[in-house]
């Protein structure tokens, strides 16, 4: 997916990594959710059942990990009330305390390999949370999101409670930003803290962060943290974005003077499918020109 996604010679329409002006789109934070680790959980589109997939080139058991291999589930409602959650674990083999998933591999979940059930709390459309459970990383884990309609409603679905949730613009944020630093005069790097306050009346759906100089928004930005495409009431998401300096900007930088009519304007915005946009304005030449320069914003 990654070579055909990102050499694609015809228009985008979906899947695909980035658009035509190099914006990432919702795939590549796909991608990197099932990708941060070797062992990942699929959910069954069809039959809601849960597996378990080990692309590593060695086997995990349970005994080497010292937990029990499986995944951990959440229906979450579009307020972000938690309204159903569980776990599903790998079964041991006959006769043996060992759970194994063997290399190259996708083992259903579950002692009965037991579908998901649609909560009764949950209306028209719920969030699905899954997170996998005994494995050993180094990195925190992603969370993998789906966005669910009751089946009962057919195989179509229907997701307009999603546009009414776009719609209302109900979404909530702070942004804080903790450093702004120019490497050689070459790259802007940014890191930010995109805060849901707990009280708030629903959750933040997809939050994404774009870089303008003056009205000229700047790509390719890179992301390199993990980016929760959900962000439920009280929670906080770090973000650390990277961008090169346009090269009309660049010999701007190299001047000294710290004059209002010299003032190099970044604008940072946060913008989400439910919420208004959040713009944190900068003075590339003041906020950001030295690497140990910190500055802390807080816009709302």
């Amino acid at each position: 997916i990654l070579i055909w996604k990102t050499a694609t010679p015809w228009p985008s329409l979906r899947g695909f990594l980035y658009d035509y002006y190099l914006e990432s789109t919702g795939s590549l934070f796909g991608v990197r959710a099932a990708l941060v680790s070797p062992v990942s959980i699929i959910l069954d589109a069809k039959t809601w059942q849960l597996r378990i997939a080990n692309r590593g080139i060695s086997p995990i058991s349970n005994l080497e990990t010292k937990a029990s291999l499986g995944a951990s589930y959440e229906w979450i409602d579009m307020t972000g009330s938690r309204v159903a959650s569980g776990q599903l674990h790998l079964v041991p083999e006959a006769n043996s305390e060992e759970s194994r998933l063997d290399s190259m591999s996708a083992v259903l979940l579950g002692e009965t390999n037991g579908s998901l059930e649609w909560p009764n709390a949950c209306d028209d459309v719920c969030f699905l949370r899954l997170e996998t459970l005994g494995t050993k990383t180094t990195s925190a884990p992603i969370p993998i999101w789906h966005w669910l309609t009751d089946p009962a409603l057919g195989s179509a679905g229907d997701f307009s409670a999603l546009g009414r949730l776009r719609q209302e613009r109900g979404g909530e944020a702070t942004v804080t930003l903790s450093s702004c630093n120019l490497v050689q005069q070459q790259t802007i790097l940014l890191e930010l803290a995109i805060h849901v306050p707990l009280m708030a009346p629903t959750v933040l759906f997809y939050p994404i962060v774009s870089l303008f100089f003056q009205d000229e928004q700047l790509l390719p930005v890179f992301d390199s943290k993990s980016t929760n495409v959900v962000l439920l009431p009280g929670e906080t998401n770090v973000r650390s974005i990277e961008t090169p300096i346009p090269a009309s900007v660049a010999p701007l930088l190299l001047s000294l003077g710290h004059e209002d009519d010299d003032i190099i304007s970044l604008t940072v915005e946060v913008s989400s499918w439910n919420g208004s946009p959040i713009r944190v304005q900068l003075d590339l030449r003041i906020d950001c020109i030295h690497a140990d320069v910190k500055v802390s914003r807080l816009t709302s």
